[in-house]
């Protein structure tokens, strides 16, 4: 069954996606897009919540955002990242590539900002649905670029938070198809893009290892407060369906 990724924006949010049992807790700003980096100070306050454990439940991994490669936050460029400890505690790290597309570099920058962080944190691909509005690198790109940027996991998430889903952006047979080259290389898959209720059950047909959301989980938007309710009804959602489809 498919894990359930929910992206948080502060501590308070965290102890909430912590008790409702989530797989991997993302620590982002939605305000700033779609891989809106938050401060250093939320995601220091983040680790530190998960690792005090007030709950004692188990810890799922964590995982920020960073932006696009061309707007990295301040606190990353401007900082020796050796001083936040804290960075200890994150599992992955995700770096989106809107306007890169033309940029024969992009590869050895991302490079060069994964090397920033401790060994144990995992980059993960960003593949954008929408590629091709934001001029990003497209998915046969990323695939292929995979094992040179030491990725194990990509993420298939749209740019453009404009009412528009995944499979608004990347027709199904398409995405059917890239998402079978993708398994056959035994990557760890995460489906995204403003997902809901409806096109849930469609991803999950995919049989990805995670379904990644924020707007389907927030009370009004993905900018708005998250909901414990939805969350759980989100759980379910994953269970019935999976049910359903075995």
């Amino acid at each position: 069954m498919a894990g359930l990724l929910i992206s948080v924006r502060n501590a308070e949010e965290a102890q909430l996606a912590l008790s409702a049992g989530v797989d991997i807790l993302d620590i982002k700003e939605p305000d700033r897009g779609s891989l809106g980096a938050a401060s250093s100070e939320t995601i220091a306050n983040c680790v530190s919540l998960l690792q005090s454990n007030p709950m004692s439940t188990p810890i799922p991994p964590l995982s920020i955002a960073l932006g696009e490669l061309s707007q990295l936050p301040e606190w990353f460029l401007s900082s020796q990242l050796q001083e936040h400890d804290y960075l200890r505690g994150i599992h992955y790290v995700k770096v989106g590539l809107a306007g890169e597309r033309e940029n024969e570099k992009w590869p050895e920058s991302l490079k060069s900002v994964y090397k920033r962080f401790p060994p144990t944190v995992q980059p993960v691909g960003v593949v954008y649905a929408d590629w091709q509005t934001v001029d990003a690198p497209s998915p046969k790109t990323m695939f292929e670029s995979a094992p040179n940027l030491g990725y194990q996991t990509l993420l298939v998430d749209t740019c453009q938070k404009d009412g528009r889903s995944l499979l608004d952006y990347w027709p199904h047979k398409e995405l059917t198809r890239w998402v079978s080259e993708v398994k056959k290389k035994n990557y760890q898959l995460v489906l995204a893009g403003s997902l809901t209720e409806v096109t849930i059950p469609q991803v999950l047909a995919l049989s990805p290892d995670f379904i990644a959301v924020r707007g389907a989980a927030c009370k009004e938007g993905r900018t708005s407060q998250l909901d414990s309710q939805r969350i759980e009804q989100l759980k379910r959602q994953l269970i019935e369906t999976f049910q359903e489809q075995t």
